[in-house]
């Protein structure tokens, strides 16, 4: 059973991203008229520069990828597609569940392009999407929320161990910690959601966000691997239509910033 539901997944997965080559466009830019989307495709999105502190991303990345540490995981939701086991090494996890380099790296240049004062993360996990949203932007607050105890252990330690002392880990359910963080976010909040990956719960976080906020960059993890999380995204998306809204296959971005023009862009990011 667990293999058919596995090639179904990756059937779905594939169909996404089919559908998403042929329609997307706007690469680098061009045809892009808002004149914030196009400062945020050409200085963020595709900024080739190599930062300092990639260097620094790769040597955690590697540390991670060699541990020999197991960690005691009781799944809330649903998580990774990949990682089912009750107990799961670090090493798998950084390969598997956690963010890619890519994406990393686009985490890391949100923070340090747009340096907000505050960013929420839901889905600690082994605290490797954290660490880029903290070099980021080292005078920004980091809140992540992580509802099982070992992995707020661990990523404790290693918050501490590379000197990163702007994190401050919750460890309980999103819904219980959302309502006590959100009234502490300065305005402009980098929002980073990467936890259950289902449509009720992804849905749930963006209408009590959208509630209760005036302005944010929020991102979606995974808005492509399951039918859940593609309805889950296109529900967002018209729910969003006052702001911008970005696919990028795996992300999903929604922008609302006052004079900031609306509208809906599939871009390739390849």
């Amino acid at each position: 059973m667990t293999s058919k539901i596995r090639i179904s997944e990756n059937f779905i997965l594939l169909k996404n991203y089919i559908n998403y080559f042929i329609k997307s466009s706007f690469r680098n830019g061009h045809g892009i008229h808002s004149p914030f989307v196009y400062d945020f495709v050409a200085n963020v999105l595709f900024d080739k520069k190599y930062y300092p502190e990639y260097n620094f991303f790769k040597n955690v990345r590697n540390e991670l990828k060699d541990s020999d540490i197991c960690l005691e995981v009781k799944e809330i939701g649903a998580g990774s597609k990949k990682m089912h086991r009750k107990t799961q090494q670090v090493s798998e996890m950084v390969k598997i569940s956690s963010v890619n380099k890519k994406y990393g790296r686009l985490l890391f240049r949100l923070a340090r392009y747009y340096k907000p004062a505050s960013v929420l993360e839901l889905g600690t996990s082994i605290g490797l999407s954290t660490i880029y949203l903290s070099k980021g932007c080292d005078t920004s607050k980091v809140y992540t929320i992580e509802g099982n105890k070992s992995l707020c252990d661990f990523a404790k330690t290693l918050f501490i161990k590379n000197d990163l002392y702007n994190i401050e880990v919750l460890e309980g359910l999103f819904d219980e910690k959302l309502k006590k963080v959100v009234p502490l976010l300065t305005s402009f909040p980098l929002i980073f959601i990467d936890g259950n990956h289902s449509f009720q719960p992804t849905f749930d976080y963006f209408t009590y966000l959208s509630d209760n906020l005036d302005e944010y960059i929020l991102i979606f993890d995974d808005i492509s691997w399951s039918r859940d999380m593609r309805k889950a995204w296109g529900e967002i998306v018209f729910q969003s239509k006052g702001d911008v809204t970005i696919d990028l296959f795996r992300m999903g971005i929604i922008i609302r910033k006052k004079e900031v023009t609306p509208g809906f862009y599939r871009i390739k990011f390849l």
